[in-house]
């Protein structure tokens, strides 16, 4: 299977506890890993909602020798594409 079959854009919806946002139809919880396409490779990201503003986040994590940085994104529904963590093949 590649992952093409697989990538897809993150939709809002709602489920019984109201505004939630979805990805192939399946709700998307705080603190799920998801994997964020840039430039062709797949990186993992955790995903994060502030249920106020309604805005999805992406968070990724950078390590660099003597530190370990993370980088937060708002979801681009348009620009980003994303899929469910692949198994190891």
């Amino acid at each position: 299977m590649n992952g093409l079959a697989h990538m897809g854009q993150i939709e809002d919806g709602t489920d019984s506890g109201g505004f939630r946002q979805f990805l192939d139809g399946k709700p998307i919880r705080a603190g799920d890993m998801l994997e964020l396409e840039v430039a062709g490779h797949w990186l993992p990201a955790r995903y994060e909602m502030n249920y106020h503003a309604r805005q999805g986040s992406i968070h990724i994590q950078l390590f660099a020798p003597h530190s370990k940085k993370e980088i937060v994104f708002k979801i681009d529904h348009d620009a980003m594409r994303f899929r469910w963590p692949q198994p190891d093949a």
